[in-house]
């Protein structure tokens, strides 16, 4: 194996004829792998709601994303962008959230707000209320969060929706009266040296 050091940091290594890899000296903020995960059709529909109760979140079929870090010490530089369609988006909420999954655990939550007088904990989420309303709200459909994984084993990045009224009919990449648009969403892992 050959390896390419400045100092005592080891920048490169090489076994055989593979290509280069970044070693354990690798200078903080490069770029190590790139990851990204686009979804062109439609999900969702009848059914698809979340009841009274708060934010019942639903994993969107094809919107996720799976890299392994190369160090546990770097970082995860998440970029998704989602193309939101629902049944009203005069009277219900939609949102949406990053969930992770390191080794095949369970999907959690990440970069979420923490706000101890919420109720819910999104990433993002849109809705326009009628002209008048005092509530108006507009979260956003694009977002990027910084995770600290802490592990080399596979992580995989899924996107959840949800709504807070049971009424609700959430879609991703269509809009919520007619199939006859089709858009794109899309989810992006970067794995960055610290």
């Amino acid at each position: 194996m050959a390896t390419l050091k400045l100092n005592s940091y080891e920048l490169f290594t090489q076994s055989e004829n593979n290509k280069p890899e970044f070693g354990t000296g690798v200078p903080a903020g490069c770029m190590l792998q790139v990851k990204s995960t686009t979804k062109t059709d439609h999900w969702g529909g009848s059914g698809i709601s979340n009841g009274n109760s708060g934010v019942t979140p639903y994993a969107v079929t094809g919107l996720s994303v799976s890299i392994t870090p190369k160090f546990s010490s770097s970082n995860i530089l998440l970029f998704a962008d989602i193309f939101m369609g629902m049944n009203n988006f005069e009277g219900y909420n939609y949102y949406w959230s990053f969930y992770r999954s390191i080794n095949g655990s369970s999907y959690a939550p990440i970069g979420v707000g923490n706000d101890s007088n919420a109720g819910k904990f999104v990433s993002g989420g849109h809705n326009m209320y009628p002209s008048g309303s005092s509530v108006p709200f507009a979260g956003g459909n694009s977002k990027n969060y910084l995770d600290s994984p802490s592990t080399t084993s596979e992580i995989i990045y899924q996107i959840y929706v949800g709504a807070a009224d049971s009424n609700a009919i959430l879609y991703v990449n269509r809009r919520g009266s007619g199939s006859g648009q089709c858009g794109i969403s899309t989810i992006t892992a970067m794995e960055i040296a610290a």
